[in-house]
């Protein structure tokens, strides 16, 4: 008889582990809360447009990163049609010059010397860096804990030829290496890129990823990509339980259980694997009874990246832009705006013109977000009146900013929506409604990992962003699967993958569907 194994949240990690504990021999159940799967993987529709949450594109579409064969492993490449981008953003400055950042460093390097000779070292260090990791391999598909001594020998060894270049990429923030830019245009593309805290491999590793293509974006968005793996999971004998909130891991002499559901069903397990918000797993769903150390040092220490206000916006037919062939793009403020207590100086935005299923024939999707303190908006909660007035302040300045880069913007738009901190929050359970976790420390040394068990209960094992800083798609999915990793060493029984069907060459047609899309509006929360 197999054992059984409770996955709660169905979120790109929960899926993961469901699909990867069904691959194993384990019979799985997958409890989620909300009414679709993928968690933070989502979009919502409104209006007859669909506004997506997450994906701008997906690290491992092709075969030269070594997630490629994570996703195979979960269906979601077999399943989609991915396209390719040969720009990562396009930033304007005040002074109206707009620079490209081209993900191939030959042309990267070529249009950043037309703006300034006079950056061309700092130039070549960051093209140099772009080729290097274009060729750096590295491995994915194993946990680290279970590596051992001659694991971790070979992994060094493998490793060893792009020493150099990890420690150059993790010891420099994003925002210290714009700064060696003398131009001013550069110096904002480079800091605007990302989250400027970020180590400066989170840029390279973008560039190099999407310039061998292997980051493409899913047509469709988001959501497909969930119910790709929730469909993957059934197929493999998993069972999702959606509209399925979990209260509590039920703990029995210090052994996980079981879980009790929201509507006080009792659901025994021999495993349970919580691939949802730390947070809310020690908090609430153990209930506070589990102190664990080392993670409420990371709360109590470490930064956390920013919270996010989305403003999607439907439009009447795509704006006119200087630069049609990007997908993302930055437009530098002559002077800051405050708008609902956000500060802004850099408008950011996503062009969504090359996915026309994402709109009404004609029309399309054009989304701007904004950093989005979680504690403003919870203030402004306290008063529903001030916290609409808030939203529709933001939407409205956003739209009237947005002139600017393009004119006759407002004139398009015919429905826009606004999803603040507490808008994922309260679908997700995520904590302070955040995207991704805690920054990397800036250093030349391997990150130490995040445990992946609470003390004091054996059994329950983590999954999820939060034991994978700072986060991301592809750390869910491995998470998930390094977490029926673990558990298939503790039971002694080797742990088995396999491709999804109709893998990559098989020239079978495939069709793989999860849950069905629910539509109706889900902004103004």
């Amino acid at each position: 008889m197999s054992k059984k194994v409770i996955v709660i949240g169905a979120g790109v990690a929960g899926l993961s582990a469901g699909c990867y504990a069904s691959m194993n021999g384990y019979e799985v159940d997958v409890f989620e809360a909300h009414t679709i799967p993928g968690g933070l993987c989502t979009a919502w529709r409104v209006d007859g447009f669909l506004f997506d949450g997450c994906i701008e594109w997906l690290t491992g579409s092709g075969p030269a990163s070594p997630f490629h064969q994570l996703w195979e492993e979960v269906g979601v490449i077999q399943a989609h049609t991915f396209i390719d981008r040969e720009v990562y953003s396009v930033t304007t400055g005040t002074d109206g010059r707009s620079v490209a950042l081209w993900a191939d460093p030959d042309r990267l390097g070529q249009e950043l010397r037309e703006l300034s000779p006079q950056d061309a070292g700092v130039i070549g260090e960051l093209c140099g860096l772009v080729r290097e990791m274009r060729r750096a391999r590295y491995r994915v598909d194993h946990a680290d804990e279970l590596l051992g001594f001659w694991g971790t020998l070979k992994m060094m060894r493998d490793g060893w030829p792009a020493r150099k270049l990890w420690a150059t990429c993790t010891s420099t923030t994003v925002r210290d290496f714009a700064q060696r830019f003398r131009d001013p245009l550069l110096r904002l593309a480079m800091a605007s890129s990302l989250p400027e805290q970020l180590p400066l491999v989170a840029l390279v590793m973008a560039l190099a990823d999407l310039a061998n293509h292997a980051a493409g974006y899913p047509l469709g968005g988001s959501l497909p990509v969930a119910q790709t793996m929730a469909g993957r999971c059934a197929s493999l004998g998993g069972r999702v339980h959606l509209r399925a909130p979990v209260k509590r891991v039920r703990v029995e002499a210090g052994r996980a259980v079981g879980v009790e559901l929201a509507s006080g069903q009792l659901v025994e397990a021999d495993v349970v694997i919580a691939a949802g918000d730390l947070r809310a797993t020690l908090d609430q769903l153990l209930e506070g009874a589990f102190p664990s150390p080392a993670h409420e040092e990371l709360f109590a220490t470490r930064e956390l990246l920013p919270s996010l206000s989305y403003v999607s916006f439907g439009l009447s037919r795509p704006p006119v832009l200087d630069r049609r062939d990007a997908v993302t793009y930055r437009h530098a403020l002559e002077r800051p705006v405050t708008l609902a207590g956000h500060t802004i100086d850099v408008l950011r935005w996503k062009s969504y013109a090359r996915d026309p299923s994402m709109a009404p024939p004609g029309k399309t999707v054009l989304i701007s977000t904004v950093d989005s303190p979680h504690a403003l908006w919870q203030q402004l909660k306290l008063e529903p009146q001030r916290y609409t007035r808030a939203k529709v302040e933001l939407a409205e300045g956003l739209k009237a900013l947005l002139e600017a880069p393009m004119p006759g913007f407002g004139g398009l738009v015919e429905t826009v929506d606004v999803a603040t901190p507490l808008t994922f929050e309260r679908y997700t359970a995520n904590h302070q409604g955040r995207f991704m976790t805690w920054l990397p420390r800036i250093s030349a040394r391997p990150p130490k990992p995040v445990p992946r068990r609470v003390p004091g209960v054996s059994g329950l094992y983590l999954a999820g962003m939060w034991v994978s800083p700072p986060g991301g798609l592809p750390n869910a999915l491995k998470s998930g699967r390094e977490a029926v990793e673990l558990l298939c060493h503790a039971e002694g029984v080797p742990f088995r993958t396999e491709r999804g069907p109709c893998a990559s060459g098989s020239g079978a047609s495939c069709s793989i569907s999860g849950p069905r899309l629910t539509s109706g509006k889900r902004g103004a929360q």
